[in-house]
């Protein structure tokens, strides 16, 4: 079981690896095209909002790669403290205390972006420049977070054991 939950992780590590890459050369592209026309006196009013779409899949998707591989911020000098102590307990209370914490926050935010983009959609709310279905951009946010939760539950039976 924990074989293949760590391939279904790792696979969509590298999905969303390659996605943020590909964000990255969009909005770079995109921006450079729209300082070129703005030197230029021609109006492109979609470019920052599909910028801001893209941000948002960006950094809730990176933000969850960056839970996955401990890169987030942490209460180091703790860890590494009762890590260094021959009993290893108190050291696994606080990281399963952590993960329960990050995860059930995870939850929490999937539940309501779910029902936000339910709204969204039952609304049939549009962007305002592209016209595009608002819950395109909370689509990202929701998209983070779920993975974000799936790397919790692993972490969280990683201490466990």
């Amino acid at each position: 079981m924990e074989a293949i939950y760590n391939k279904i992780g790792d696979t969509m590590e590298k999905l969303f690896t390659i996605m943020i890459g590909i964000g990255a050369i969009v909005c770079l592209i995109i921006v450079n095209v729209a300082v070129v026309a703005r030197l230029t006196n021609v109006s492109i009013s979609w470019s920052d909002e599909l910028i801001k779409i893209i941000f948002i899949y960006v950094i809730y998707i990176g933000a969850a790669i960056a839970y996955k591989t401990d890169s987030l911020i942490s209460i180091t000098m703790l860890e590494e403290s009762l890590l260094a102590k021959t009993n290893n307990v108190p050291y696994k209370i606080l990281k399963v205390t952590q993960h329960l914490i990050c995860t059930g926050f995870a939850i929490f935010c999937s539940i309501e972006g779910i029902n936000m983009v339910m709204n969204q959609l039952r609304n049939n709310e549009l962007t305002p420049a592209l016209e595009l279905p608002a819950a395109i951009s909370t689509i990202g946010f929701v998209i983070g977070v779920i993975a974000w939760s799936y790397y919790g539950f692993g972490k969280i039976a990683k201490y466990i054991r």
